[in-house]
């Protein structure tokens, strides 16, 4: 409608001047309105003088102005808004607001509960874990298209966990290497070596243990399986297999056994605590100094200073530790965690949307910001 009533000002206009002079008689024109109607019949000084009034209003009351497209963004990254907005002053016409709406445990029910009420976001992080239970409830979009050409560009790990059945369904954003971090003035202060294989690892947190009861090397939760899942990936093993359409899901490999045996000797002998992480028990142990180190991925820097400010300067980071031998030696490490940034099926701009997630995904600028303040692994390899 904008842009039809532009188009009949400047008709007027040229109507106004189209004849020989301005001056002179004053013939009639009949106007014709774009769609299909006549307005009229009016004097050639009189359209002038209409035209020349009416287009400044255009040009001077914003009606040249388009509104910008506005994005709903669903993260849970620290620091994210400083990383969306290098993309808002370049993109004045793509505006991204960040929305904490949901965490990484949360996405899926949260995602469900806005879509169901109509109020979903354009765009939403999620875990490559849980992706497949999006796709499958039909809350996000099919991204083929725009992702097929930079599959060479992006690790074929990263690229397997957005591809199902033959789609790709989110834009890979970062993989999670793990680490071992630990407390290097408390390490000092009991006189212990940081470990470089799990024998060792076993070593040092029964001494530590033994000094002080109340203070342990690590936590494996017992609630939670995803340290065993990820410890189990660095062995080699694997928890599920898929042949053609047959799911296969076992844990007796030899991988698997060696996992369960070397922590559940460590937990039956008090050497390692069992406390859920980011629970307000694990919380306090990791502020107290009860807990002295931290098997988690690269993201976990920026979470280990929220949680415990009181550390910052404090603490170190380790390869993780490797088996010395049988199951798992050739390993470095296991991956653990790890997002994409999806478009929602029921965004009204996905088109948009999709120019926003391979920007945050791949750009230089915003890769550089994204690992600079949140510690991510870059799933984009170049």
């Amino acid at each position: 409608m904008f842009y039809r009533r532009i188009f009949f000002c400047c008709r007027l206009f040229l109507l106004a001047l189209g004849s020989s002079t301005l001056q002179g008689t004053e013939s009639a024109y009949a106007v014709g309105h774009p769609d299909g109607r006549q307005v009229g019949k009016f004097p050639r000084s009189t359209l002038l003088r209409w035209s020349l009034g009416i287009l400044p209003l255009f040009c001077f009351c914003g009606g040249l102005s388009a509104e910008p497209i506005r994005l709903i963004y669903w993260n849970w990254a620290p620091n994210i808004e400083r990383v969306v907005e290098i993309w808002n002053k370049k993109n004045p016409d793509i505006q991204v607001t960040i929305s904490r709406a949901a965490g990484p445990m949360e996405i899926v029910p949260k995602l469900i509960a806005a879509d169901r009420a109509g109020t979903p976001p354009d765009i939403t992080n999620v875990t490559y874990q849980d992706l497949p239970a999006l796709v499958v409830n039909g809350l996000v979009s099919d991204i083929t298209r725009a992702m097929e050409p930079n599959k060479s560009k992006i690790s074929p790990v990263a690229w397997s966990l957005v591809n199902l059945g033959g789609a790709v369904w989110a834009a890979p954003q970062g993989t999670s290497p793990m680490m071992f971090y630990y407390r290097e003035d408390l390490f000092k202060q009991f006189g212990l070596e940081v470990p470089s294989t799990w024998e060792d690892f076993a070593v040092v947190a029964k001494k530590l243990n033994a000094a002080d009861s109340s203070r342990h090397l690590a936590t494996f939760p017992t609630a939670d399986p995803g340290l065993f899942v990820a410890l189990t990936h660095q062995a080699g093993g694997n928890w599920w297999t898929l042949e053609g359409d047959t799911w296969t899901v076992s844990i007796a490999s030899a991988a698997n056994k060696r996992i369960a045996e070397f922590w559940g000797e460590l937990i039956k002998t008090g050497a390692i605590a069992t406390s859920q992480v980011w629970s307000p028990e694990w919380s306090a142990s990791m502020a107290e100094g009860q807990l002295l180190g931290f098997i988690s991925a690269v993201w976990a820097p920026p979470l280990i200073k929220n949680i415990a400010p009181a550390t910052l300067g404090k603490w170190n980071a380790a390869p993780l530790p490797r088996w010395r031998e049988g199951a798992g030696t050739k390993w470095a490490s296991g991956v653990m965690g790890g997002s994409a940034a999806t478009v929602t099926a029921k965004s009204k701009n996905k088109e948009a949307a999709t120019k926003f997630i391979l920007w945050i995904t791949s750009d230089p600028e915003a890769l550089e910001a994204y690992v600079r303040l949140a510690n991510i692994w870059p799933a984009w390899l170049s």
